[in-house]
């Protein structure tokens, strides 16, 4: 709308949910289902607040969607979101994005974060004043305002020291049971061993888990 007329191309179709131009391109918007997109050819895809698209959903509109980019060689896939804990696709690509060198041949998305402290006017008086409006929470704030990842329930490990772990994981010598078992170093038989284990709730949130 507010590039010149000389600029403009033809519009055939304008409306709430899209828009045609003359040339042939199109955009359209979506809400979020299990068959969002499947059937339709796309050159950009951009998925907003991933992280709150509830996981029955996630998993076939992820696949409704990796079938659509994967019919053009040029064709991109943006996701926005807040961050929403750990237990999402969004954290898991966020992950994936930051554990790899971004000029890695390994590295297949590239992640930017945008926090308060980028937009302008906000400092400490606006942090101050938006935490009182929050009642002191101060994972609420990290979450909707510094892009932290702060899991459901409350750890004996901040979240901030085990996303520091992460990076800093070697990677197994060998994985076995199709990556669920893994070897980082072969045991010493002169040492003394004890394992501890947490057998989890059997709710699928998590797994059980022996260290």
């Amino acid at each position: 709308e507010m590039i010149p007329n000389w600029l403009k191309p033809g519009i055939e179709k304008w409306g709430e949910t899209g828009m045609k131009l003359e040339n042939g391109s199109y955009l359209s918007v979506e809400t979020t289902s299990m068959n969002t997109g499947r059937g339709k050819s796309a050159n950009l895809i951009i998925i907003d607040e991933m992280a709150f698209i509830p996981k029955n959903i996630m998993e076939q509109f992820w696949k409704s969607i990796s079938a659509t980019i994967s019919s053009s060689k040029t064709a991109q896939i943006f996701v926005v979101s807040t961050a929403n804990g750990t237990d999402n696709l969004f954290y898991e690509l966020y992950r994936a994005a930051t554990s790899v060198d971004p000029e890695s041949t390994d590295a297949k998305w590239h992640a930017e974060n945008v926090s308060w402290q980028d937009v302008p006017g906000r400092g400490k008086k606006w942090k101050e004043d938006t935490l009182a409006t929050l009642n002191g929470d101060e994972e609420a704030f990290l979450q909707e305002y510094e892009n932290k990842f702060v899991s459901i329930g409350t750890g004996s490990i901040d979240e901030t020291y085990i996303e520091y772990l992460r990076h800093r994981v070697a990677k197994p010598i060998m994985e076995l049971d199709n990556g669920h078992y893994s070897i980082f170093e072969m045991p010493d038989q002169t040492q003394v061993y004890a394992a501890g284990v947490d057998v989890s709730d059997g709710i699928g949130d998590a797994a059980s888990v022996v260290e």
